[in-house]
Formats: structure tokens, C-alpha cells, sequence
């Protein structure tokens, strides 16, 4: 696995403003844990569909996710 990740001020500044979210943080704690579906964490979050697709789109950008 490839991490793109770099750190710097700015991208300090988007993974605290990405991790201050509660639903974007346990999203990632269960990727963490095992690899997941779309499905699975739609049910594991309670989020809709929009709003799960925008937190891991977040958190691809940002390089948490691949």
C-alpha cells in the first residue's frame, strides 16, 4: 500500500479539521479495523448515502483512505 500522505501545515491543518468530525473519525477507525464496503458503512455510520460519500471523498483527499 502506497501512502500519499505528506505532512505539512497545511495538511496538518485538513486532517484535524477531517478528524474533528465524529462520523468521519469512526469511518476511518472501521477502515482501520478491516476493509469495508460502501454498504457496510453506510449501516456501521447511519449516514446517508451523500453524506458518507462526501466524508470518504474528504478523507481521500486528504490521503487518509486510499
Amino acid at each position: 500500500m502506497t501512502n500519499n500522505f505528506s505532512i505539512n501545515k497545511q495538511n496538518a491543518l485538513a486532517v484535524a479539521k477531517a478528524l474533528a468530525n465524529e462520523s468521519r473519525l469512526e469511518i476511518l477507525t472501521q477502515l482501520y479495523i478491516k476493509p469495508l464496503t460502501f454498504k457496510n458503512l453506510k449501516e456501521i455510520s447511519g449516514l446517508e448515502k451523500s453524506a458518507l460519500s462526501n466524508s470518504l471523498l474528504k478523507l481521500l483527499d486528504i490521503g487518509l483512505i486510499e
